[in-house]
């Protein structure tokens, strides 16, 4: 939440074009009027110098090349851009596939930007928007291909453009966009295939929780709950020795928060899931059974099925229930309405009056019948697999192993020889191992497998397996890591996970700081005088409980709707349940502001001493905006041309108040975007004067992280410049994307999701991208780096789409390469580093310095240095540092190198040392040239 480059090895999966129907005029760039292109133009504000003229394609003929030799940030329209126009031929509802090649050089974001509008004129360009594509540019030529549904139908007024924000040079040629037969998608997360009738794997309960979860209510806009709640107990199960036991209670029940719109949910409903989309057939009758009993007569219960079409939703189908003390089986019948589908069963005491029932499940059947059919396993014999781990993560003081259960439902003994391949975060396989498992006739057997790893690090365990005819493959995410344990961390969150199960997980990996939204203040004070905190503080008192030490609060929106500056005709946005159209206007009275502000700091002063003013002004809906700097023009939005001062007017009022209420607390203010947007602007009007800590919210995309280096140094020097001085920073939002697990085949996605549209290559370069972004923030002034944001991390079981921005962990905290990365980084770095010196770079013989990066940090009693060389940017050599001989080096998650002699690339590599300062750790290695 993954590649939005769709890769020429899965053409073969791809609809075919229609021949001979490119709807881009001079597509390969051979008609040439006065020395240029014809049909294509550039576009650009004053910010920006650049010029268009032609060379070579990567297959002779003709190519673009766009060069941009100044960039300055001024306005929206601050890009090199290369654009057409005129695509009336697009119709509504068809399929296109766009495809061209580009490459580039100079450009140290390495990202160029694709997009198609359906029409530049309409009173929203933003909604008619088709395609959404971001480019990873290399030297070499590259071929790029995606596609799209058209959302809107094409005018004269549409334009396709390809844009970039950094100084360099672009080659793009055969540009083209044909209609395409519809894709045919399918999920890829699917449930283990069974041999019989019963579609269910594991559906007594004999192997233990494998394959099982749990379905909550959704908590605004997170995930219930983030695994099984419940727990696998043996003896009195109809099927079997094992059973699922699930415990509900006024004190027991679990809860779920999400700090927008103080949505609390008391999980009433756990639902046990399987996990996996299981494949039907549409129109064809399906049943869902299982046997049920509670602790007491009367409690109600239901059984559900979740259809989904990967393409156009889904439905769900239920069935109330009421269960009695006895094991009794219960069950309904429905038509698939889609092809994709999966089972829950359990107690649901939403309605009820008495919220205390202690529910027992075995024995779930799902089948293609018109009524249920006697009981069967899924497979006469079964195995699962289960670390025993929440999200199979192991702290490096315990050894990994696995737990192997397996039930034997036949009459006959049964043996089979387990195989696991275990593969590293660089994908190398580091160990294979087999197990014979010998399961006796109508028993169940648990059987630990101890693992030899001994390094931290991320490990992808692949079993595989011969039983009932068929071979099985389950596979499996883990991770082995220096549990935090630091008192303070320069790692928080903004929005904190919606569960403590996950936040307590997070938190293993250094993240002891949440960034938080509950101080909204049309929730808090809905009329004048009228204050509510009992969900915020709900909320709050959660995330604080499960060791997210510090709670930063903010309003994200400056007003309240009964106290808001409206200008003549604005309207507020059609969003249900929002503020927005009202709130992102200032208050009409400072007074109602002050009082706001002095009783809510008030009231939270025992808890929460960081306050921010509001979320991204001028260039998002949420505060202030401005016309001229808003990411996407939207309608009616009269008045939108508020400046600096206007936020520094506010954000006086609001830091001097916070002071006052709370001598104690710290503020934080500033535009919140990338170090360009605005930024000397707000320095030199003088608001460095009213915060304690300025902030930046920064999403790369696919841009390299190295892009920002010069970015940062200007900055700090115009930082420097002011009266005030330096401050520290809070990067307060910022996030790359990545995964290894697509949620569709083939991978196809609209231009609305933000992270679905900005996939790195995989979970290993975001990791990397990662690390290394936050080892240049550090180096560069920054304090504190959160990761945004905690609500996808919690998304709901089988929820893979919404999976794709949760950068950190896929479903039920199980790791992506990202969270043994980062539990490293949290772990060498400690509670406060101080960035001391980097390493010194040579000179090319050609002059210049290569691309070679090394910041050393004093981490307390220990000086700790990260470096790494991109390999795209020293293409025609390789580089190599010295390690002292009494300092100590690993990998990017942890696991030790021996060689004193460090072959450098695009992974992080960590040199430790507690004998000598950083300073001298950084004189100390030596870089030189690998080719040598």
């Amino acid at each position: 939440m993954k590649y939005m480059l769709i890769c020429l090895s899965l053409l073969a999966l791809l609809p075919a074009a229609h021949a001979g129907t490119n709807l881009v005029r001079n597509g390969s760039f051979e008609a040439i009027s006065q020395g240029l292109p014809e049909d294509w133009r550039t576009e650009g504000d004053s910010g920006v110098q650049q010029a268009l003229t032609l060379d070579t394609g990567p297959n002779g003929g003709h190519a673009a090349k766009l060069s941009c030799t100044r960039f300055a940030r001024k306005t929206r329209d601050s890009y090199a851009t290369l654009a057409q126009s005129q695509f009336a031929s697009i119709e509504a509802g068809k399929w296109y596939r766009f495809s061209c090649w580009a490459r580039q050089e100079g450009m140290a974001s390495g990202m160029v930007t694709v997009e198609l509008y359906g029409d530049t004129k309409s009173a929203s360009a933003y909604a008619t928007s088709m395609l959404f594509m971001q480019l990873p540019l290399r030297q070499e030529w590259q071929h790029f291909e995606r596609y799209f549904k058209a959302g809107a139908a094409g005018t004269d007024n549409a334009k396709l453009f390809f844009y970039f924000d950094f100084t360099g040079t672009m080659w793009l040629d055969e540009v083209e966009i044909a209609e395409a037969d519809a894709p045919q998608l399918q999920y890829t997360s699917l449930a283990p295939r069974s041999s019989g009738a019963n579609m269910i794997p594991n559906s007594s309960f004999e192997c233990g929780d494998y394959n099982w979860s749990s379905l909550g209510k959704l908590s605004g806009f997170a995930g219930g709950l983030t695994g099984l709640y419940g727990d696998v107990v043996e003896g009195g199960a109809p099927d079997g020795s094992r059973c699922l036991r699930i415990e509900l209670s006024p004190e027991k029940t679990p809860l779920s928060t999400f700090n927008y719109m103080a949505m609390i949910e008391k999980q009433e409903t756990p639902l046990v899931a399987n996990k996996g989309w299981i494949k039907t057939e549409p129109g064809k009758p399906y049943t869902l059974s299982a046997y049920m009993r509670a602790d007491r007569a009367g409690v109600p219960a239901k059984l559900l099925l979740r259809f989904r079409s990967p393409s156009e939703g889904g439905v769900d189908k239920q069935e109330a229930v009421t269960l009695d003390t006895e094991w009794k089986r219960y069950s309904f019948t429905c038509n698939a309405e889609k092809p994709y589908v999966f089972a829950m069963a359990g107690p649901d005491l939403s309605a009820s009056e008495n919220k205390s029932a202690t529910v027992w499940i075995d024995a779930v059947q799902l089948e293609q019948a018109n009524e249920p059919s006697e009981f069967f396993a899924g497979d006469p014999v079964e195995i699962g697999i289960v670390t025993g781990r929440y999200g199979n993560v192991f702290d490096a003081s315990e050894p990994m192993q696995l737990t192997v259960n397996a039930s034997n439902h036949t009459e006959v003994d049964a043996q089979a020889t387990v195989q696991i391949e275990i593969r590293d975060f660089f994908d190398q396989v580091v160990a294979v191992e087999r197990k014979q498992v010998n399961i006796p006739a109508k028993k169940t057997i648990q059987e630990n497998w101890p693992l030899g790893i001994a390094d931290t690090g991320y490990y992808k365990i692949r079993t595989t397996y011969g039983l009932n005819g068929q071979t099985y493959v389950q596979s499996m995410r883990t991770a082995r890591i220096q549990t935090y344990k630091g008192a303070d961390s320069p790692f928080g969150m903004n929005h904190a996970p919606s569960t403590n199960q996950l936040c307590e997980h997070m938190c293993k990996a250094g993240f002891l700081y949440a960034r938080e939204w509950s101080m909204e203040w049309e929730r808090i004070e809905p009329k004048p005088g009228e204050f509510h905190f009992e969900k915020a503080d709900t909320h709050v008192n959660r995330v604080l409980s499960a060791g997210m030490i510090n709670v930063q609060q903010l309003p994200p929106f400056p007003s309240v709707s009964w106290n808001c500056a409206l200008p003549e005709g604005a309207e507020p946005l059609d969003v249900p349940g929002l503020s927005w159209g009202l709130c992102y206007y200032p208050p009409k009275d400072l007074s109602f502001m002050e009082r706001y502000i002095d009783t809510v700091v008030t009231h939270y002063k025992d808890r929460i001493h960081t306050w921010e003013y509001l979320n991204e002004p001028f260039y998002t809906l949420h505060s202030l905006p401005n016309v001229e700097q808003i990411d996407a023009l939207f309608p009616k939005l009269p008045g939108a041309d508020f400046t600096v001062k206007d936020y520094i007017r506010l954000l006086k009022v609001f830091h001097d108040q916070v002071k006052k209420s709370d001598p104690n607390a710290r503020t934080i203010g500033g535009i919140a975007g990338r170090p360009d947007l605005l930024s000397k602007e707000f320095f030199k009007a003088g608001g460095l004067d009213h915060l304690d800590v300025f902030n930046l919210h920064i999403y790369p995309g696919l841009r390299k992280p190295e892009a920002y280096v010069d970015q940062m140094a200007e900055l700090l020097a115009n930082m420097d410049a002011t009266k005030a001085g330096r401050k520290p920073i809070w990067i307060t939002e910022c996030s790359y994307f990545g995964t290894d697990d697509l949620p569709l085949e083939p991978y196809v996605v609209g231009p609305g999701p933000w992270a679905a549209n900005r996939l790195l290559r995989d979970e290993r370069e975001c990791a990397e991208y990662a690390i290394r972004f936050n080892a240049i923030m550090l180096a560069h002034g920054v304090d504190k780096i959160f990761y945004h944001w905690g609500g996808p991390a919690s998304s709901d079981v089988n929820d893979d789409e919404s999976l794709l921005e949760s950068w950190m962990t896929a479903y039920g905290g199980a790791p992506r390469k990202l969270y043994a990365a980062q539990a490293t980084m949290a772990d060498l770095l400690g509670s406060a580093p101080k960035y001391a010196a980097s390493i010194e770079v040579p000179s090319k013989p050609e002059g210049g310095k290569p691309s070679v990066y090394g910041y050393a940090f004093q981490c307390g009693s220990q000086a700790v240095l990260i470096a790494w060389a991109p390999t795209d940017d020293n293409r025609h050599s390789t580089w190599a540092l010295d390690v002292p001989d009494a300092a100590k080096a690993c990998s990017i998650v942890g696991a030790a190198i021996d060689n004193k002699h460090i072959v450098l690339g695009d992974s992080p590599v960590y040199i430790t040392d507690s004998q000598m300062d950083a300073q001298k750790l950084a004189q100390a290695c030596k870089l030189a040239s690998a080719d040598m």
